[in-house]
């Protein structure tokens, strides 16, 4: 009787090797009879059985030299043993499968925004000029809006000469209107805190602006960190004094964050109670201070608007709103109310 063939091929020894690359090839062999195998086909042919199909194009199936059948089985030695650093090794008779396509990661992400633009040698010659906090066609207007201060200097009160004399007062000088006025000045107190060091730049924009507007002799500059209360001065820390406000009328324009940004763990951090403290002092002085902000309102705390008269230091700051926000509630301090 006949015995039929074993279905176990070439390519059954390679799918072994790489599932098990630590097992010896001999040891393989003998699991899948491949020995006994080639040792019947010597002695007694049998009857040929075609290999299972395999769907791959033609142009894939990679022919050994010499094998022009084909066969899996051609190239075995005769002794059943396969060596692996064999240049005739059984795996270069596997079919070469071409590459799937596979489809592409989607970019996110960082790699979604522009990139930036390349480095020119005018921009290393030169750095690229800082854009200020406030619209420079619109500063000017604000600054004057916040700054100014009424004066009793203005065209005779018509109205008030009428009453005097309907009610039969003497009238000892002429009374006038008051008009807004920039020659009491102002003062800038500029935090160079560890909270304000983003805005150093928009610091000495400031101080050009308003001394454009007022003049050097109308401006008075104070440096301090934090807090006023703990020492300011027009110099270096070193001459840092405590603080001594300006003369009476004078408007004292703070530019601060008032504790509001900075590092979470800011051991420095001003207070409230600080802030009280320097508004009655320059209150007591016949002095006015305004704040200006680079936060927006949403972060503004209640104490702070309560003490003085905030402007949010902003691009979407506009004439209108210094003008509703800050200088209708100056008037107020400037008459007494």
């Amino acid at each position: 009787m006949i015995s039929r063939p074993s279905r176990i091929w070439i390519g059954d020894l390679v799918k072994a090797m790489q599932a098990f690359p630590d097992e010896d090839v001999q040891r393989l062999i003998e699991l899948l009879d491949l020995a006994e195998q080639r040792q019947s086909s010597d002695s007694e042919p049998p009857e040929p059985v075609a290999p299972p199909p395999m769907n791959l194009p033609e142009a894939d199936i990679a022919v050994a030299p010499g094998n022009t059948k084909g066969d899996p089985g051609s190239d075995l030695p005769a002794n059943g043993k396969l060596s692996p650093n064999s240049s005739d090794s059984a795996t270069d008779e596997i079919p070469q499968l071409s590459e799937s396509y596979r489809e592409p990661k989607p970019i996110t992400g960082w790699q979604l925004q522009p990139s930036l633009d390349r480095v020119t040698e005018e921009r290393l010659i030169s750095p690229a000029e800082a854009t200020p906090l406030l619209a420079p066609r619109s500063v000017a207007a604000v600054l004057q809006a916040v700054i100014a201060t009424p004066a009793d200097d203005g065209p005779p009160d018509i109205d008030a000469l009428t009453w005097a004399c309907v009610e039969a007062r003497p009238v000892l000088s002429i009374p006038r209107k008051k008009s807004l006025t920039l020659r009491f000045g102002v003062e800038l107190l500029l935090d160079i805190g560890e909270a304000m060091e983003l805005f150093v730049n928009d610091h000495h924009e400031l101080l050009r602006r308003v001394r454009a507007l007022v003049g050097t002799a109308n401006s008075r500059v104070t440096y301090f960190a934090d807090s006023p209360i703990r020492g300011a001065g027009a110099g270096s820390r070193r001459t840092w004094r405590p603080y001594e406000p300006p003369h009476a009328r004078c408007r004292v324009l703070i530019a601060s964050d008032f504790g509001i940004g900075g590092p979470p763990l800011h051991v420095r951090r001003s207070t409230p109670e600080e802030w009280q403290a320097l508004t009655a002092v320059v209150r007591k002085a016949g002095c006015s201070p305004v704040g200006l902000v680079p936060y927006p309102p949403e972060r503004w705390p209640g104490w702070l608007t309560d003490l003085m008269p905030v402007l949010m230091w902003d691009r979407q700051t506009t004439v209108g709103r210094a003008v509703m926000s800050v200088a209708k509630r100056l008037r107020q301090y400037d008459n007494g109310g």
